[in-house]
């Protein structure tokens, strides 16, 4: 069987089936997340990052191609991710965390350059923040990512970018609206951080910046119209009526600047709208890249 069709099987099939075994268990532990965009506002098991990781590593120990440093530093944020789902670590501290999580890599690949060093630090922690911001509706982060993988499968069928492929399809299948589980911080910084290695190693930190522009979109409407709670947790960030998500005032990310142009709409459309957009944007730099 193909090497590459192998990683991406083992990864999309243990995925599911830890995450099918596992959920509702993580509901009773109570690692849980609240679906605030839903009438009932229900209860749904969080924190999936950790089986999104094992599918992803033991897809590349089976096929044995994989490197150990970046194995390390991707796990590392995703239990750095685990446990800010549990401790809700502020702003600073997880700024800090990141930091020394990535030095390790950084510190392998770039020994003797200072600059390099500094530069790859700052990629991966924004890959990270980027994906781990560009979110608040069932599927948008998880979905977004599974597009801006597919498009680095397309151009480097790299080891790591198969292996995410497949476990982020798997988790995605659990998280379409309406969500049977979140995915927390967990899988957000495993997948940024993965997405990051993956541009840096196959050289296409260009690129990077490109597939990133509606991520980018999303911080500088959240830095403009909501400095004092850019996370969103002070005041929810939409109201539910007629089963429409509906924004209150001013305050835009790129999910609501869909509502503020559209009008008030179902989740399941404003994500629709939000992947078509992350899959134009990641297909047209990708074309433009092999010119």
């Amino acid at each position: 069987m193909n090497i590459e069709i192998r990683i991406l099987g083992v990864g999309f099939l243990l995925t599911f089936i830890l995450i099918y075994l596992f959920k509702d268990k993580f509901l009773r532990l109570n690692l849980s997340g609240v679906d605030i965009n839903k009438e009932n506002r229900p209860k749904i098991p969080e924190s999936m990052g950790l089986f999104v990781i094992a599918g992803v590593l033991t897809s590349l120990f089976l096929v044995n191609d994989f490197d150990l440093v970046a194995i390390i530093t991707i796990v590392c944020f995703a239990v750095f991710g685990f446990a800010d789902d549990i401790l809700h670590i502020n702003a600073k501290k997880r700024t800090l965390i990141a930091l020394i999580v990535s030095i390790p890599y950084v510190s392998y690949y770039y020994p003797s350059n200072i600059l390099l060093m500094v530069f790859a630090v700052i990629y991966i922690l924004g890959a990270a923040s980027f994906v781990n911001t560009f979110a608040g509706l069932n599927g948008w982060e998880v979905g977004s990512s599974f597009i801006l993988l597919s498009g680095l499968v397309y151009l480097t069928w790299d080891p790591l970018a198969l292996a995410f492929w497949g476990a982020v399809l798997a988790l995605l299948v659990f998280n379409v609206c309406p969500a049977k589980v979140l995915p927390g911080d967990s899988t957000t910084l495993a997948i940024g951080s993965g997405i990051g290695i993956i541009l840096l190693q196959n050289h296409l930190e260009i690129l990077g910046f490109c597939i990133f522009i509606p991520h980018f979109i999303d911080i500088a409407l959240k830095l403009t119209t909501n400095l004092k709670d850019i996370s969103q947790k002070k005041v929810e960030p939409y109201h539910l009526k007629n089963n429409k998500l509906h924004i209150p005032g001013g305050k835009l990310d790129f999910a609501k600047l869909m509502v503020h142009l559209c009008g008030p709409m179902k989740e399941w459309r404003i994500v629709t709208m939000i992947w078509i957009i992350v899959a134009l944007n990641t297909g047209l730099w990708c074309l433009i890249s092999q010119i």
